[in-house]
């Protein structure tokens, strides 16, 4: 059975086009993966940044906590000095 070389173009041209855009569906899955690749980057830099910002606040809270820890056991040790 022989085929009609304008049917086997026809076949080729419609293969053709479908394969053109199954490329084009993944290219722009691929541009959706990197702008969503981008975005999570973007929020770990946030958080890590966060992180180390209460990380600071936190060491602070433990400095003044320790300080007036110590003025508090320095006074009572005056106090029970005096009694």
């Amino acid at each position: 059975m022989t085929t009609n070389p304008p049917d086997r173009i026809d076949r080729l041209e419609a293969l053709a086009e479908t394969t053109l855009l199954a490329i084009q569906q993944q290219q722009a899955q691929i541009n959706d993966l990197r702008a969503s690749i981008t975005d999570v980057v973007g929020m770990v830099g946030t958080l890590a940044e966060q992180q180390n910002d209460m990380q600071q606040e936190i060491t602070g809270l433990r400095l003044e906590s320790r300080r007036i820890l110590d003025y508090l056991l320095h006074q009572r040790g005056e106090g029970e000095d005096n009694s």
